[in-house]
């Protein structure tokens, strides 16, 4: 391959990006080649930095704890697999708005709307839908536990809409 084929960054020709599975020419994957230049792959308390990274604490504030480019971090998130991590971690995301509630200045509807949410979402970050629908059945006025203000012995059936 020529260097007009492939670009120093791995993307062919086409400009488009090649998956991280991708091996060069010297048999090594993209996350390989990213690790052995990443400055947060090698870094001391990368563990802490992915961390805070996944657990959305703000990617400025990771940045200047540990001395590092708000670019970088975005680059080995990428790489790593972190954005798709942070993402399925929305519900701490909604924990840091819930648990800041009482610092900033928000209405009382957003703040029901955040735990609303926060509630629909599992361990998984997917979205859980309640239930919504109920069935109720209560007796024809014309039977004996009706009269009685019990239920029937056998469910009333109740035509498919």
């Amino acid at each position: 391959m020529t260097d007009k084929t492939m670009s120093s960054s791995l993307r062919p020709a086409s400009g488009k990006k090649t998956p991280a599975k991708t091996r060069n020419q010297q048999g090594k994957s993209l996350l390989e080649l990213h690790q052995a230049q990443c400055g947060i792959c090698s870094h001391q308390l990368r563990h802490e930095i992915d961390e805070a990274f996944v657990n959305w604490e703000c990617v400025s504030q990771i940045a200047h704890d540990y001395r590092l480019h708000r670019s970088a971090l975005y680059r080995h998130a990428h790489a790593t697999g972190l954005l798709e991590r942070r993402n399925r971690n929305i519900r701490q995301a909604l924990a840091h708005i819930i648990q800041h509630a009482g610092r900033v200045e928000v209405t009382a509807n957003s703040i029901i709307r955040a735990v609303k949410i926060f509630t629909h979402i599992n361990a998984h970050g997917s979205w859980v839908q309640p239930p919504t629908h109920i069935i109720h059945s209560s007796a024809p006025p014309d039977s004996p536990s009706a009269e009685l203000g019990g239920t029937p012995s056998h469910p009333i059936e109740q035509p498919n809409p």
